[in-house]
């Protein structure tokens, strides 16, 4: 692949966590993140990114972090924004995972949720999506009512591969609260120091 690529959440989080920028050797990686490190080059909130970008991208994506965005729907169509018409955006998130990052820990998604976030009516074609990591779920404390639980499906991440395919709609899609109206002026993501906190 070539071209620009932008990753949403590009913070190295995890102490053995590793920069994603030498899997694209021959393009131009932009590692974004709401806070800054090494491998972040612009700082920012990603329900803005249209801020800090024009439709330059040619591949946008992140790794476990659509789960952190308060209005998720308004991150997708800030990527809709910065991305290229024939551009791909691919996300990885979680279907089922302990709390973490709080209290920025927002979201879980099924396949359904996901293709409605990258749906035509938001300018893009889902190509695939699908569940990983199959896990069994089971409550501490038997209850009759949730003894089927542990033969039952579960997975604790879901990913999906969408193109855009038109630019979005500016007069379908309006929203004008934001993060701060819906959270409250003082709410944020968790800075760096205090990551292990529950």
């Amino acid at each position: 692949m070539q071209g620009k690529v932008l990753e949403i959440g590009s913070r190295q989080v995890v102490p053995s966590g590793q920069s994603k920028r030498s899997l694209f050797p021959d393009c131009s990686y932009l590692g974004f993140d709401y806070y800054g490190d090494a491998n972040t080059d612009v700082v920012g909130d990603a329900h803005e990114l249209s801020k800090f970008f024009g439709s330059e991208f040619d591949a946008v994506f992140s790794l476990a972090v659509f789960e952190h965005f308060a209005m998720p729907w308004v991150v997708a169509a800030e990527i809709n924004k910065v991305l290229k018409v024939g551009g791909l955006t691919f996300h990885s998130t979680h279907f089922a995972f302990p709390l973490h990052e709080r209290p920025w820990d927002f979201w879980r998604y099924t396949d359904h949720a996901l293709r409605i976030l990258f749906s035509p009516p938001l300018g893009f074609e889902v190509i695939r999506c699908d569940f990983d990591t199959p896990a069994r779920m089971h409550p501490d404390t038997p209850r009759d009512d949730l003894l089927h639980l542990p033969m039952e499906p579960v997975w604790i991440g879901i990913s999906v591969l969408a193109r855009k395919i038109a630019d979005i709609d500016p007069t379908k899609f309006i929203w004008s609260a934001s993060v701060a109206d819906c959270l409250g002026p003082d709410s944020c993501y968790p800075p760096p120091a205090t990551r292990a906190d529950p």
